[in-house]
């Protein structure tokens, strides 16, 4: 069982993502790094996508307008994030276990993994020698 709230969870995505805009404000990336338009800000978006991916999947249009070339500065960053915040702000704890992203295999990171449980059914044991 998920003993960490949505609220939780949600705040502390929307605060990495401010503490990595703060960092990218203090300690620019490479200029010219991943292109010329958008330059070293695509850097910055490539990290936010996979920061705030769980909340970008259920909004598809700010996950839309961060993939523009619109966006291209840590303020517009910034103001998405705002928006961001107040769409999940007003739903209560109930409403954001409702939401695909307080699920734990809902990050970046794990948005591809089968379940320990589905994958040991799919698994057939094998020997040392077969190893």
């Amino acid at each position: 069982q998920n003993i960490v709230s949505g609220r939780d969870t949600l705040e502390r995505q929307l605060q990495y993502a401010d503490t990595y805009l703060d960092y990218c404000t203090i300690f620019p990336p490479l200029p010219g790094s991943l292109g010329i338009k958008g330059g070293s800000y695509n850097v910055a978006k490539s990290h936010l996508f996979k920061i705030l991916h769980r909340y970008l999947e259920e909004q598809p249009d700010l996950r839309t307008w961060l993939g523009n070339q619109e966006c291209c500065t840590i303020l517009q960053a910034r103001a998405l994030m705002c928006d961001l915040r107040s769409r999940y702000s007003t739903l209560d704890e109930e409403q954001l276990k409702m939401k695909t992203s307080w699920k734990d295999d809902n990050s970046w990171y794990r948005r591809h993994r089968q379940s320990n449980a589905s994958a040991a059914e799919n698994t057939e044991p094998v020997s040392l020698e077969e190893r």
